[in-house]
């Protein structure tokens, strides 16, 4: 198929060169020159786009994998730390040992004979027994301010010089402890030591004084091995490891394999507080070089660490760089080679020395030509130029091959012909742009090829004739399609962890159960009323289920009180908002969504926390969450007072309008009374 006269340009680029007579020795140089500079600069211009592209998405993918799966098991970490020894407090803080223990600390040994507490002594021994069979326990102990155990369970192993100076420093710190992990006949062990007041002291949970400690042992093998089991998002070259850092002493914490405890030579440990920024260095079981980021288990010297192999991670981009270098050696040769020749042909003055430089000039640039194809067939990505007509001069075979014609069928032919109208309107507008502006255009669309349906990532940039005019597109289209689907994985995976964190707050206060689904299910109502978009009611979407995360470090008899909370417990309580924030900062939502959490609670008077923002302070994505929460509240039943009606709810916040958004209180009112909010309404009031 013949191309039209508008594509001059490209036939005198891509047809046969040194074939028939030979033109002028002015014109033959002139053009050698522009077909040498356009060569070099369209292989130039797409080696150069690919290579910066690959490079910074494959680096960036990779911060971004390994900054979340460390951030995200050393919170599941900390959690479950939290949560060990504490069904303990039932003994920790039961009258009896509170007393023995005192009464122990007192007599500076065993209650004597006379004692009244001297007969419980049995009861209390199997009680302790009976707490441990039913936990799994190695050993419990009631401990001495001196290091000694008053109480033991039976077949409890002895006390060793290192729980005891643990259970010394917790009489000191008269707070919970947790201790670096140890290797037992077990496997992998932590104490728990929980503090125990004397009797006169009024807050056994926060005593000024300790009259002991109970000493729990467990066995975290199991769990642990559960914790750090391969995740969906890990690829093959992925290992998350726990570092445990004590002093100058490092250990690796593997339940897989025996040892599990096993010592490591790793100088890449951060300072407290400082988590492991990702970067290039040795992995922490050897030399071997990963790409690696860490954080630390908050309360515990334990460094989660993620780390991928970087060979086999940027095998590929070192391939793709040595080409690069060889295409610019190459070119540098063929640049030489055509201006060695332009001199060669100005200086002599002999007819048949002018014809054969003439001929070795043709060959060179053919070579040059046949270089720049094979580039172009070894390409994976669609790479197409077209005249101002809009038709195809040229497509390399990975073109051709996507919409399953050869190249010289699609030669010729629009976008409309190739792709469909539609699509070729959408293509036709980006190649208008790159015109008009004179500069690259990326664009990212699905295309439906004879395969199926593709993402594509296109980019045009214009092509230049000698004197500076367009005259055409190039075109080079990307398949992100594994890209996409694996962003989608990665989502679908985030939205899996944050149901997760939310059975998590539910576990700790019954009252939460369905609470935060309910807040979720209404904002989301409310955002389709007031016609938000779909980065806003993502947003709400994703902060919803996260408002109440904070309250995992609330303490228990706070959160889940069955009373109304007095003004010093509500303190403590708001104080969930700044909890929230720590856990969620340094992820990287993509979304507005940390601002909205910390706005969830404010009011437009500046009543609300945490920092009594006021007025358009507070966003609209906030102040639909803030609705949604109070109506959810006001409908589910509390022990210290009854539910209300919607249409009772609704009252409340109208006449509160300092506080709430008119706007979004007349949406909530829309919502309740379509067909999907009487649903929800029935299934909050049934609960």
């Amino acid at each position: 198929m013949t191309s039209t006269n508008d594509n001059t340009e490209f036939d005198l680029v891509f047809s046969e060169t040194g074939k028939g007579d030979a033109p002028d020795t002015t014109s033959l140089v002139k053009r050698a020159a522009l077909l040498v500079i356009a060569l070099v600069v369209i292989a130039g211009t797409l080696v150069y786009w690919v290579l910066g592209n690959r490079e910074r998405q494959l680096i960036g993918d990779l911060q971004q994998r390994t900054e979340i799966l460390s951030s995200t098991r050393a919170e599941i970490l900390k959690t479950w730390l939290g949560s060990l020894g504490s069904s303990g407090q039932r003994l920790s803080r039961s009258d009896l040992f509170r007393l023995f223990a005192a009464e122990v600390g007192l007599a500076g040994g065993p209650p004597g004979r006379d004692s009244p507490l001297s007969a419980q002594v049995p009861y209390m021994i199997q009680a302790i027994t009976e707490y441990a069979r039913q936990e799994g326990l190695i050993g419990a102990y009631l401990v001495d301010r001196r290091g000694r155990a008053m109480l033991a369970s039976g077949g409890a192993p002895a006390l060793t010089g290192a729980q005891r100076d643990a259970a010394v420093a917790a009489h000191v710190s008269k707070t919970r402890r947790v201790t670096p992990a140890r290797e037992t006949g077990r496997g992998l062990t932590v104490d728990v030591i929980l503090p125990v007041a004397p009797p006169q002291e009024k807050d056994p949970a926060a005593p000024a004084t300790v009259a002991g400690v109970f000493v729990f042992t467990t066995s975290i093998q199991a769990a642990l091995g559960d914790i750090l089991k391969p995740s969906p998002l890990m690829g093959a070259s992925d290992r998350t490891r726990l570092i445990q850092v004590t002093g100058k002493t490092r250990f690796e914490l593997d339940p897989r394999t025996q040892p599990s405890l096993v010592p490591r030579q790793w100088g890449e440990v951060p300072g407290a507080g400082e988590n492991l920024p990702f970067g290039m260095r040795s992995s922490a079981a050897g030399d071997t070089p990963v790409l690696s980021s860490g954080t630390w288990v908050p309360g515990m010297p334990w460094l989660v660490v993620h780390e991928v192999d970087a060979g086999l991670a940027l095998a590929s981009l070192k391939a793709f760089r040595w080409g690069v270098i060889g295409f610019a050696l190459a070119v540098t040769l063929l640049l030489v080679a055509a201006f060695t020749a332009f001199w060669w042909h100005q200086a002599s003055d002999h007819s048949q020395a002018l014809a054969g430089q003439y001929k070795d000039l043709g060959s060179r640039i053919n070579a040059q030509r046949r270089f720049l194809e094979n580039v172009m067939r070894t390409l994976t990505e669609m790479v197409g130029l077209k005249g101002t007509g809009g038709s195809y001069v040229y497509v390399n075979p990975s073109f051709a091959e996507a919409v399953e014609r050869s190249q010289d069928a699609v030669t010729g032919l629009d976008d409309s012909e190739i792709f469909g109208r539609g699509t070729a309107e959408a293509l036709e507008k980006t190649d208008a742009q790159a015109r008009d502006t004179g500069k690259p255009v990326m664009v990212e669309k699905v295309i439906h090829l004879p395969g199926g349906p593709r993402h594509l990532q296109f980019t045009k940039v214009p092509y230049r004739d000698e004197d500076g005019n367009i005259t055409g597109i190039l075109s080079v289209a990307r398949d992100v399609t594994e890209l996409r689907e694996a962003e989608s994985k990665r989502q679908a995976a985030f939205q899996q962890m944050t149901g997760a964190l939310v059975r998590t707050i539910e576990n700790v206060d019954p009252f939460l159960a369905g609470h935060t689904r309910n807040v979720h299910e209404v904002g989301l109502g409310i955002a389709e009323r007031l016609g938000l978009g779909a980065e806003e009611v993502a947003t709400i979407d994703i902060t919803a289920m996260l408002a109440q995360i904070g309250k995992v470090s609330i303490p228990r008899e706070i959160v889940a009180k069955s009373d109304r909370l007095t003004p010093g417990e509500f303190d403590i309580m708001k104080s969930h908002v700044d909890n929230a924030l720590g856990i969620l900062r340094g992820v990287d939502f993509g979304l507005p969504v940390v601002a909205t959490l910390a706005q969830v609670y404010e009011r437009l008077d500046g009543s609300g926390y945490p920092k009594g923002l006021a007025g358009d302070q507070v966003g609209l994505a906030a102040r639909i969450l803030g609705v949604a929460d109070v109506f959810s509240a006001r409908l589910e039943r509390r022990s210290y007072r009854d539910a209300i009606s919607p249409q009772e709810a609704i009252a409340v916040l109208a006449d509160n309008a300092q506080k709430y958004d008119s706007r979004v209180v007349e949406a909530l009112k829309e919502f309740i009374g379509s067909v999907a909010g009487e649903k929800l309404v029935a299934k909050i009031q049934g609960a």
